[in-house]
């Protein structure tokens, strides 16, 4: 009779285990074909920036570091989402997220015009996390 118990354990301890693994999605690193975009968009950022075009750049970093989380396997309907579950290992989460407040004025408020320094922070924290998550 014990040895029922410890079989019937063992299966249902079995069957738990395929089913929290078959559900967690798997963080993957980027293929180097996704690292080859990745720092050819960030260049095309940089010449963004460059030209004095630093609205367009932060939305394009913005989608770079959303593109990043998504190959990368972050779980999330949205940016932000996809931002909370990297915030362990993203050392400037809150810049990041700042960042993309910034985006999202531009975005929606019709009159905002930031000034260049806040520019820059945005630019420089989606730099570090694009880099960080991307080895590059």
């Amino acid at each position: 009779m014990n040895l029922w118990y410890i079989l019937i354990i063992l299966v249902v301890g079995l069957v738990l285990l395929w089913v929290v693994s078959k559900g967690a999605r798997r963080r993957r690193a980027l293929t180097e074909r996704d690292r080859a975009l990745v720092i050819a968009k960030w260049r095309d950022i940089g010449k963004l920036m460059e030209q004095s075009r630093s609205k367009e750049a932060i939305f394009e970093a913005d989608k770079l570091l959303d593109f990043v989380f998504r190959k990368m396997n972050f779980p999330g309907e949205t940016f932000a989402d996809r931002l909370k579950a990297a915030e362990k290992i993203l050392p400037n989460y809150s810049d990041i997220w700042e960042a993309h407040k910034l985006r999202n004025k531009l975005a929606h408020e019709v009159d905002f015009e930031p000034p260049i320094r806040e520019d820059q922070q945005a630019i420089a924290a989606f730099d570090r996390a694009i880099k960080k998550l991307s080895n590059i």
